[in-house]
């Protein structure tokens, strides 16, 4: 009970600020607080004024006496304290002389006791034993009496009770008291002067948790002084019997309290505490204290001898503090209590309540109606009874803050709200008595404080004795006076001093902060804030290289009425914050900042990966679970939002940047007029509060005048005397005023907001929503031009290139030498050796590696400790060593492994019998094992979920229950306009920028309602029109985008989650008219003019970041994408959008009539799903025969079918009317016909079944038919050439970063988080899988299927008079069925038929010319792939065997028919369109900025293991004429065998046999070509190139390449026909060339050349065997010539 109401009385104590430096602390008059901030002291300029000073100014100031040179003030009272070493009160009597007990405590008073240090007169001077001093004052406390002794130990206890039972409380619900505790910590440490002992140390913090000053550095010597007071002696014998029981104990705490963990400060404190309490309550102790000699005046004489309880005295009345002495007061009729007979056990009853009141929502509506009861009897509007709480709280009102009337007033208070009257007795009596009333005045640092605890003390005290069972008098006579003192005045400015609240939230951001300029009242709840001043370097933590030239913050005031907190408004203003930022150019290198910046950057990576995990577990958690909307930080957050109010107004942020471009120096910034967020009537009209119980609440929020701005090319900068001023006027308002030279990214911005707050969704029925917001953004402008674009790439560059210096600076500042060559050169020699040497070389070392790893084994071990609370102080810090050594890679590894090990020891002790459980939690008790993790470690979601379920299935009868429709949430969003336009210059010459885009959105409506009963919500979005416009001109805008449907809305999206009353998940409704999109050469070549950089700028160091942050947020919407499609049960979609199509004009210009266009229609797409029956379980017996029942499996997917309809393509002639043409599909205009494509989705609703595909995708595409005439095709290469390019120069790149220059490698690339996620899960997953899974059993994601039943391309020749076919492709049955496993890809994929026809030539049957087709009935082509990853547990097993892509490709038996005369027309038809296409002039190519590069790794690329295979039955060629065939060509056996590995690439090529028949009827030789070895192969080729790394170091027998070859003999009849045929056709097939230039180089010369500069080394075993030729005379002749080439044998020796 001691500790609750501790904790209340700290949270109701007000503020007692100490003075600040130059603020008056005394003069006549002066009622404020006179205890200056240490080390000040208080100095006397005249009896009117006394200052806060860090020494005498001299002068006018009376310095010369020791009274003003001390830091008193003022006159003290009679009975009062005048002086000690460290006393900053009074030093002057204003009746009594100052009588001196010892260089400790000096009092006012007429007598001089015995062995006293007596002074005479009035004269406050210190003795000369007195040594000058500072903080802290002396609390003098006497032995506890005769009647008290027995309760010495809970005396001291309930003396510090805010020192230690307090701090457990505060810990409990606020990590506050850790900060606090370590500031108070360091503050001691960093004050603490009496040696470097951490002995002297521990004593000292020990002694002030006890409460005695004697160990106080700032008062006194440790060493015994004889005139100490009594209570000074006990705390030293405490001390010292800890010392004795346990050698080492204050060293060992010093220590403790030194280290930077907050956690172990607080446990070191939590013990010392303990120990301290048993010991003030051993015998031990009495015992000392007995034998003390400088204790025996304190002690009657007489009574020495007797029992400790029946000898000690009250020595209050022999050295009362109250002077003079206010007798025992409140009886009345000889009662002081209220003389009714209270039952034994009542007051336990009422402890029990008041533990009670710390449930917020118990009591909510109680603590209320005694908040309006106080500020009632506040205001003395209602009358009370004087003997009551209520009149004790009357009685003390209107006091000022910081005096004892002041600080009793808010217990009082505090005291009420928690019991009301109970316990109350007849309190009253003490406050309203006479004598009582006159301490109420004097502050709370005087002795009145401990008076007024002295009076109240007793009084209990006299309760308890006539009613022992009374509440108010046992709870009353726990504190002592000390106590009371102690809770009253030190533990108040303790925890709740100004400082301390200054410099936690404040001191990093304001300079110079003057306590001044801070007017603060806790009570009330109001804080000012004036004339501040940000610190320069408060960037510094966003890793940015900025810099707060100067920073002024006008003013910031808070008002949050703690008594009227439910209904007055919580007000918040801010008037005139301004800013100037700047670049930081100067790069400096710490040593000890770059290794905490490296170690904070590296665990901060760690973190956000665990984080992101634990992110994705409280997702999947979140979604099968129920929330509590009607929780306390709900309601708490719904009033704040009742009675919040905002005024932000004159908001100046600029940065100015003079150095990145000095010719060129550039501005920009933020400005804002005002914010203003109010309550308002339904009218919304502003009114001044609402009540709390108000049905709705009507807020007004208006944003005026919101801007950015960038200047470029400023001519001046700000000044630095008006800057102020100036950033003030350069705000825009919303008047209309223009500013000069200002280039407004953002326009002036005006945003409304209407909201409207119900109460809680329980407390109205669920009929209202708790909000409805109103947003309207009116217009908004945005605007860019090429300057601004230029400037913000070169800040970027700059940005990269001081973090490049950051870098490597530390190189350079350890470079000595005044040559400024050899220093450039020694600092490349020393950041290559740093950067690429020394780390390639640790790399590899045995001894790096074996230390690595047992760095992991032992932060593994440590880690497991600090999980499971078992780690000690060294091995934290140890831990921390080791985090500093491993990378974030182990790091993750190793926390994410421990996680999963607990994870796994939980789940084993909850499976566990009964007695094995209390055996385990036996041990585990005993030797501190507790795992310390929460219920989602012990507890599986579908346990939670029934947990939740039968929780809320509790009581649901009596309250109203929220149903699915009910909406919480309103939010709609309206944008009247959205224009966006791009400036740049189009002519050399212009002087002014021109617009060049210009996009305007007009009517944006955006709606949002949430449904909490079911987490659901409802998204609508409505644009109605989207205009864009090309460059201004002479000549009408162009517009670029067009609509011909304007009365349909551009974009409708409508998207709801978990529709109610139904089993559908998701509802898709999506709307789109028509748009065409339009190419205008002119805008878009200015758009590329205006955002060409112009010159080479490496903005490495940005990409990084950008795609850092790319990836992490693309993981994260993949993560939820993902989880949300593959739960889907049933969905309802139905997307309607129109087709959008792409015109590109002749010329770049586009006209309606009259022009020469291409157009690509993309076709409409329309996409419906959803099942309209669903079964949400299928029994075990039922599922097992899925397979067979096609009813059961089509009820266990989603059906989903989007269809994509009318894609086509065509070219319109400028004599054409193309909008016409197109509607006929048999247009001559259409390259590409229309076509459409059928996609028929299932998803299945069983996420984890092994057997059913998770998808199951079926695409079927219509016959696609393309008509490709000459003269179309001309038309449209005409088209594309006439389009002009932009006129861009390729600009060398002149920079080069210091890691191209010495070609260092990045050690420390741009973190990840997602692959590091990735990697670690795939770790841990693949380690469990091993342990649990079956590799075997991988699901299926994906089953699809594809179907291309006919593609038809017709080339068509165009004559004078008509177009006639030509030739024709034709593609037949095009099928391909893929399958999707967890590890692999399996596609399997077939060609019925390939056929070439050539329509002009026809054959005996008179049929087109087939070139092309299939010998027989089977598939022309087969194709199986099988496609995985090294991350497949069986990748080293079959079917896989190291091979990530296997392919696999057979050819059946294609048949080419190569008739020469059509082969000829095909060539003439190719050549005449080419030479009319090479006529066309050229338009200038865009540069490229393609460089060469080189390979500068330095081991293998990472390069896919793959495997294609090609098998060909036979490849039949027929050659022949028009009237007649000629020869019959065979190939069989043909096969293609290519590997790629990380070392090799192989390729098998084998021609199994070859032969040439003529089939000329009467020849005399049918066989031209056969080998003379049939059961040998004809062809056989192994050919294999080794990919070496650029540091493989070559032995004499390795080599590049190792080419095998071998050719079989052929016999060969050459006749003059073949001859003459071949030449024929050659000349006839070769078009038409220009001379070769002679400077064309030869391509085999520099192949050979180029062989030869690589030093290359090829191992050749070659075997060519020629073939025999004859030659005979003619065709009918059996002589001729017979030749035989013989034998070719090339071979290469090692």
């Amino acid at each position: 009970m001691d500790c609750i109401l501790s904790l209340l009385f700290v949270s109701y104590i007000p503020l007692c600020l100490s003075v600040g430096i130059y603020q008056q602390c005394g003069g006549e008059g002066y009622r404020g607080s006179t205890t200056c901030d240490w080390p000040l002291k208080c100095f006397r300029r005249s009896h009117w004024f006394s200052s806060c000073q860090t020494s005498c100014p001299g002068g006018d100031w009376q310095c010369v006496t020791e009274t003003s040179s001390s830091t008193g003030f003022g006159l003290a009272k009679a009975w009062d304290q005048c002086g000690g070493e460290g006393w900053k009160g009074p030093r002057n009597c204003a009746q009594y002389p100052c009588q001196w007990r010892s260089k400790w405590y000096a009092q006012c008073r007429p007598d001089c006791p015995a062995r006293w240090m007596c002074q005479t007169g009035a004269s406050s001077t210190v003795p000369s034993t007195t040594q000058t001093t500072t903080e802290s004052n002396l609390v003098t406390h006497q032995l506890p009496s005769q009647s008290s002794s027995e309760e010495t130990g809970s005396s001291l206890e309930i003396i510090d009770g805010l020192d230690t039972a307090t701090p457990d409380l505060i810990w409990e619900t606020s990590s506050e008291y850790g900060d606090l505790l370590a500031e108070i910590t360091d503050d001691m440490a960093s004050n603490f002067s009496i040696g470097e002992s951490e002995v002297s140390f521990g004593r000292h913090i020990a002694a002030q948790m006890l409460g005695s000053a004697v160990y106080d550095h700032d008062i006194h010597p440790l060493e015994l002084i004889e005139s100490r007071d009594p209570y000074d002696i006990v705390v030293e014998h405490i001390i010292n019997l800890a010392e004795e029981q346990e050698p080492g104990i204050m060293a060992r705490f010093g220590a403790a309290l030194l280290v930077e963990s907050v956690e172990e400060r607080i446990e070191a404190w939590e013990n010392m505490r303990e120990r301290l309490d048993a010991i003030s309550e051993s015998p031990e102790l009495i015992s000392v204290l007995l034998q003390d000699p400088l204790l025996i005046n304190y002690l009657p004489s007489d009574n020495l001898s007797e029992d400790l309880r029946s000898r000690s005295v009250n020595t209050r009345t022999s050295n009362n503090v109250c002077y003079p002495e206010i007798p025992n007061i409140g009886k009345v009729n000889g009662l002081y209590g209220d003389g009714k007979p209270t039952v034994p056990d009542a007051d336990d009853i009422l402890i029990g309540v008041s533990l009670v009141v710390t449930r917020w929502e118990a009591v909510k509506d109680l603590i209320i109606k005694r908040a309006a009861v106080l500020e009632r009897v506040e205001t003395g509007k209602v009358r009370v009874d004087p003997e009551s709480r209520l009149g004790a709280y009357y009685a003390t009102r209107d006091n000022k803050y910081c005096t004892v009337g002041h600080s009793v007033h808010t217990l009082i208070g505090a005291l009420y709200l928690v019991l009301g009257e109970a316990g109350e007795e007849k309190i009253g009596r003490v406050f309203n008595h006479p004598l009582v009333k006159q301490l109420y005045s004097d502050s709370i640092t005087s002795s009145s404080n401990k008076c007024m605890g002295d009076v109240e003390e007793r009084y209990w005290q006299n309760v308890k004795k006539e009613d022992k069972h009374s509440f108010g008098g046992r709870v009353g006579s726990w504190f002592t006076p000390d106590d009371r003192e102690k809770i009253q005045s030190r533990v108040g400015l303790r925890f709740l001093r100004t400082g301390y609240i200054l410099d936690k939230y404040l001191g990093d951001y304001i300079e110079n902060l003057d306590t001044n300029k801070l007017k603060f009242d806790l009570w009330k709840g109001d804080v000012v804030l004036e004339d501040l001043y940000l610190k320069p370097d408060i960037l510094t933590e966003f890793n940015l290289p900025v810099t707060i030239k100067k920073g002024y913050l006008q003013k910031l005031s808070l008002h949050i009425s703690w008594k009227h907190f439910y209904a007055h408004p919580i007000r918040i203003n801010i008037d005139g914050l301004y800013v100037l930022a700047e670049l930081k150019t100067d790069v400096k290198y710490n040593a000890e900042q770059e290794e905490k910046k490296q170690y904070k950057a590296k665990m901060k990576e760690v973190h956000k990966v665990e984080e992101f995990r634990k992110a994705q577990e409280e997702f999947e958690r979140a979604k099968r679970l129920p929330k509590d909307q009607n929780t306390y930080l709900e309601r708490l957050r719904l009033h704040l939002m009742r009675h919040l109010e905002i005024s932000i107004s004159n908001i100046h942020l600029a940065f100015e940047d003079a150095k990145t471009k000095v010719e060129h120096p550039f501005t920009f910034g933020i400005t804002l007029n005002y914010i203003k967020f109010h309550t308002t009537n339904e009218e919304w009209e502003q009114i001044s509060s609402s009540s709390d119980d108000s049905a709705i609440v009507y807020k007004f929020g208006e944003l005026n005048a919101l801007s950015i701005y960038w200047n470029s090319n400023i001519k001046s900068k700000l000044s630095e005397e008006n800057l102020i001023d100036e950033l003030h006027a350069k705000i825009m308002r919303n008047d209309g005023e223009v500013i000069e030279n200002m280039s407004y990214v953002l326009q002036p911005l005006n945003i409304e907001t209407k909201l409207q707050i119900a109460s809680i969704p329980s407390e109205q029925a669920y009929v209202q929503p708790v909000l409805d917001v109103q947003i309207d953004f009116g217009k908004s402008y945005f605007n860019i031009n090429r300057n601004q674009y230029i400037d913000l790439l070169d800040l970027f560059e700059h940005w990269d290139y001081i973090t490049l210096q950051s870098k490597y600076i530390k190189y350079y500042e350890t470079v000595e030498s005044n040559n400024p060559k050899i220093k450039r050169w020694k600092f490349a020699y020393a950041a290559i050796l740093n950067e690429v040497v020394r780390p390639r070389l640790s790399y590899h070392q045995w001894e790096n590696m074996r230390e690595n790893l047992n760095r992991c084994r032992e932060y593994n071990a440590l880690y497991l400790k600090k999980k499971t609370y078992q780690a000690t102080k060294q091995e934290k810090e140890r831990m921390h060593e080791l985090e500093k050594l491993l990378d974030a890679l182990n790091l993750v590894f190793i926390r994410r492994n421990i996680d999963l090990e607990i994870k796994k020891k939980k789940v084993e002790q909850k499976h566990k019998s009964t007695w094995e459980w209390l055996s385990t939690w036996w041990n585990n008790a005993s030797n501190n094992g507790n795992f310390g993790l929460d219920q989602e470690d012990v507890i599986t979601v579908d346990e939670e979920v029934n947990l939740y379920s039968s929780i809320h299935d509790k009581d649901t009868s009596q309250s109203p229950t929220c149903s699915e429709e009910y909406v919480d949430m309103k939010l709609a969003i309206r944008l009247d306009l959205l224009q966006i336009n791009i400036w740049s210059i189009l002519n050399e010459n212009d002087s002014q920028f021109a617009r060049i885009t210009q996009i305007d959105v007009l009517n944006t409506n955006v709606q949002y309602q949430r449904r909490p009963a079911t987490s659901a919500f409802l998204t609508i979005v409505d644009i109605d029109l989207l205009e864009v416009y090309g460059v201004q001109t002479d000549d009408p805008t162009p517009k670029l985008l067009q609509l011909p449907n304007k009365s349909q809305k551009v974009v409708h999206i409508e998207f709801e989650t978990d529709i109610a009353k139904t089993n559908i998940d998701y509802r898709v409704h999506a709307k789109s008219p028509t748009i065409g999109i339009v190419y205008d050469a002119m805008t878009m070549n200015s758009l590329v003019d205006c955002f060409y950089p112009g010159v080479y700028r490496d903005l490495k160091g940005v990409k990084k970041k950008i795609y850092s942050m790319y990836m992490d947020i693309r993981h994260r919407m993949r993560f939820l994408f993902d989880y949300n499609i593959r739960n889907i049960k049933n969905l309802d979609i139905d997307i309607d959008l129109q087709s959008i199509y792409f015109i590109l004009p002749e010329n770049g210009v586009y006209r309606s009539a009259d022009c020469s266009l291409a157009c690509f229609d993309f076709g409409h797409l329309k996409m419906q799903g959803g099942r309209e029956e669903t079964t949400d379980h299928i029994d075990e017996e039922t599922f097992e025969d899925a397979q067979s029942h096609l009813d059961i499996l089509d009820s266990s997917y989603v059906p989903i079918k989007v269809q994509l309809e009318d894609i086509r393509f065509f070219y319109s002639q400028s004599n054409e009317d193309w909008g016409n043409l197109q509607c006929d599909r048999n247009s001559p205009i259409y390259l590409i016909q229309p076509y459409t494509i059928n996609v028929d989705i299932n998803k299945c609703i069983y996420v984890n079944d092994p057997v059913l595909p998770l998808w199951k995708i079926n695409v079927n595409v219509s016959s696609i038919n393309s008509r490709l005439s000459d003269e179309r095709i001309f038309g449209i290469m005409k088209l594309i050439r006439s389009i002009p390019l932009p006129q861009l120069e390729n600009t060398p790149r002149e920079k080069y970063t210091i890691e191209e220059l010495f070609v260092i490698e990045d050690t420390q690339p741009e973190k990840n988080t997602k692959k590091l996620f990735q990697t670690v899960e795939n770790m841990a997953r693949l380690k469990k899988k091993l342990q649990n899974d079956d590799l075997d059993a991988q699901p299926t994601e994906v089953d699809g299927t594809l179907n291309i039943p006919y593609i038809d391309i017709l080339f068509q020749e165009s004559t004078s008079d008509q177009i006639q076919p030509f030739v024709r492709f034709s593609f037949i049955s095009l099928t391909a069925q893929t399958t999707v496993k967890t590890f692999h890809i399996d596609l399997q994929a077939s060609l019925a038929d390939f056929l070439v026809t050539h329509e002009q030539f026809l054959t005996s049957t008179n049929e087109p010319l087939r070139l092309l087709s299939t010998a027989d009935k089977n598939h022309l082509l087969n194709m199986k792939c099988l496609l995985t990853s090294p991350e497949n547990p069986s990748f080293y097993s079959a079917p896989y065997n190291r091979i990530e892509n296997k392919v696999h490709v057979q050819l059946s038996k294609p048949l080419a028919t190569l008739q020469i005369e059509a082969l000829a027309s095909i060539v003439r038809f190719q050549n005449h369109l080419l030479y009319k296409i090479s006529k066309l002039p050229l338009q200038k190519n865009m540069p490229s900025n393609d460089e060469a590069t080189t390979d500068n790794g330095k081991y293998y690329k990472k390069r896919p293991t793959s495997k294609f295979e090609i098998r060909l039955d036979q490849f039949r060629i027929i050659i022949g004429t028009e009237f007649s065939q000629l020869l019959d060509i065979h190939f069989c056996g043909f096969s293609l065998d290519i590997t790629q590995t990380i070392k090799k690439f192989a390729m098998k090529l084998v021609l199994t046999d070859l032969h040439i028949h003529d089939l000329h009827a009467q020849t005399q030789y049918r066989n031209t070509m056969v080998q003379e070895s049939p059961d040998i192969q004809v062809l056989y080729l192994d050919f294999i190139a080794y990919n070496h790394p650029k540091i493989f170091k070559r032995k004499l027998h390795d080599v590049d390449y190792n080419i095998k070859l071998y050719l079989n003999k052929m016999r060969l009849v050459l006749l003059y026909k073949y001859i003459d045929i071949i030449l024929n056709a050659w000349g006839a097939f070769q078009p038409k060339r220009a001379n070769v230039s002679p400077t064309v180089p030869n391509t085999f010369e520099d192949m050979i050349d180029k062989c030869q500069r690589q030093n290359l080394r090829i191992c050749f075993d070659v075997i060519l065997n020629a073939p025999t030729i004859f030659l005979p005379v003619d065709t009918h002749s059996r002589e001729g010539i017979f030749i035989d080439l013989g034998e070719l044998t090339l071979q290469t020796k090692s």
